[in-house]
């Protein structure tokens, strides 16, 4: 890994991402993608997935509702029949599950943890 941080021709690419539960949207943020050795990461903060303050540990929202899932607005090309004029070429807001059997699906810095 390059020396002042993570580079790679997907990371100098960010896309929004939508933070929500089974009520909608709670927030939005911004992440980008990782490739390493084959397997593809989108890397975001920690509290864009944990719905917490880093410090504090506390909900960001003043609801106390945390994200079970986020929507990443991808760009898209869309073929004809896809409801809009062939060629058309968007943003898709892609579902991302981020928790699996109850268990976050996200990985965490291995020394920084909710820090970093």
């Amino acid at each position: 890994m390059p020396e002042n941080g993570i580079r790679s021709t997907y990371s100098q690419c960010p896309f929004q991402i939508l933070m929500c539960d089974d009520s909608g949207v709670i927030s939005t943020g911004s992440a980008f993608f990782y490739e390493l050795e084959g397997a593809w990461f989108l890397i975001t903060n920690w509290h864009n997935l944990s719905g917490k303050h880093f410090l504090t540990k506390e909900s960001i929202s003043k609801k106390g509702r945390f994200p079970t899932f986020i929507k990443a607005k991808l760009s898209a090309y869309l073929p004809s029949g896809a409801g809009m004029a062939e060629g058309t070429f968007t943003t898709v807001a892609q579902r991302v599950e981020i928790y699996e059997n109850y268990q976050p699906r996200w990985y965490t810095h291995p020394e920084l943890g909710s820090a970093c």
